[in-house]
């Protein structure tokens, strides 16, 4: 007698967040309101009330209103990429980070800025072309107040304010006095870039003259491998006093990165809604892994490479799109 070969299929279920914060709680089962399983290729819409399963992907639809499409290649489902989707960590057997993806704890993201595996420089500068002929016969230097105007000491505009000019001397001693570096420990400091109160640009912190590139700020050098965070921040005062805007420097020497709500935490963020030691990042084979700590409303990663995500056979993996997570399983 023949082996019977089934036809693989996706269980599909739907949750969707609490209407305070707009956060999943992964606690609680009274999230989950379809549930539905597909055979083929389905496009999910968005509607008023519930989610509606197209089992054509060819359907026209708004773009807008379209949660998910699960493509079905070779007996394979794909998740097709979108700029919406979210991997929610929790579910992923091993998320290896990438140079640009986002991290989103609660209402917190941050973007990788760099992965530094080796002895490489720190990408962090402003740069700013600075030419060396230009006069400014009205106007003198913020600092020194005066106007001499010498290839090696030239006058120019640091900001968007065409009304102020500085010699570079000048303000080469300023901008490293005005640095904003705390250290938090275990070889690791937070870097703040310094901005202009009234054009609100960030002042350069590497020129370029005369075709070359003058470095004009020395960050503390510390053990590779090295991650970069960079806060996005929507609110002023999302952190309470704490850093609203930089990058969380962090050497990932023998130890794991720490993201949480505790004192201790690498990356420390003073929210109710964040776990006390919320999520890790491990260095692990030459790749920079992250892990959610068993969070209560989850840790989610928004991938920048432009790729489908695979389902595999009895592997459960969570989506979040907009106020949707799906649960995603193949068999």
């Amino acid at each position: 007698m023949s082996d019977i070969i089934l036809e693989k299929k996706v269980d599909v279920k739907i949750s969707k967040c609490e209407k305070f914060r707009n956060l999943f709680d992964f606690s609680s089962k009274d999230l989950i309101i379809q549930k539905c399983t597909v055979f083929n290729n389905s496009l999910f819409e968005q509607t008023q009330s519930f989610v509606v399963i197209h089992s054509n992907t060819d359907t026209e639809l708004n773009e807008s209103l379209v949660l998910l499409k699960l493509i079905k290649t070779n007996d394979i489902f794909y998740v097709s990429y979108s700029v919406n989707l979210w991997y929610v960590i929790e579910s992923m057997p091993i998320y290896k980070l990438s140079e640009g993806d986002l991290i989103k704890i609660s209402n917190y993201k941050f973007r990788i800025r760099q992965l530094i595996r080796t002895n490489s420089a720190l990408n962090l500068h402003q740069e700013m072309y600075v030419p060396v002929n230009i006069q400014y016969p009205n106007l003198v230097c913020k600092f020194c107040s005066l106007n001499h105007n010498e290839k090696s000491n030239p006058l120019f505009c640091p900001c968007n304010c065409n009304d102020t000019i500085v010699h570079l001397e000048c303000y080469h001693k300023w901008i490293n006095s005005s640095l904003y570096l705390f250290d938090i420990f275990d070889d690791s400091y937070i870097y703040t870039p310094v901005i202009c109160d009234v054009c609100n640009s960030i002042y350069p912190t590497r020129i370029i003259m005369n075709q070359l590139k003058i470095v004009l700020i020395d960050l503390p050098n510390i053990e590779p491998p090295i991650i970069i965070l960079e806060n996005i921040i929507k609110e002023p005062n999302d952190f309470k006093g704490h850093a609203k805007t930089g990058f969380h420097i962090i050497s990932l020497a023998n130890k794991s990165v720490k993201l949480g709500r505790n004192h201790d935490c690498n990356v420390r963020i003073p929210d109710v809604s964040i776990s006390k030691c919320h999520a890790f990042i491990h260095y692990d084979k030459n790749e920079f892994i992250i892990e959610d700590n068993k969070s209560q409303f989850g840790t989610f990663v928004k991938c920048q490479t432009r790729k489908n995500i695979q389902l595999f056979d009895n592997s459960e993996i969570h989506i979040s799109v907009g106020q949707y997570c799906f649960s995603l399983t193949q068999s």
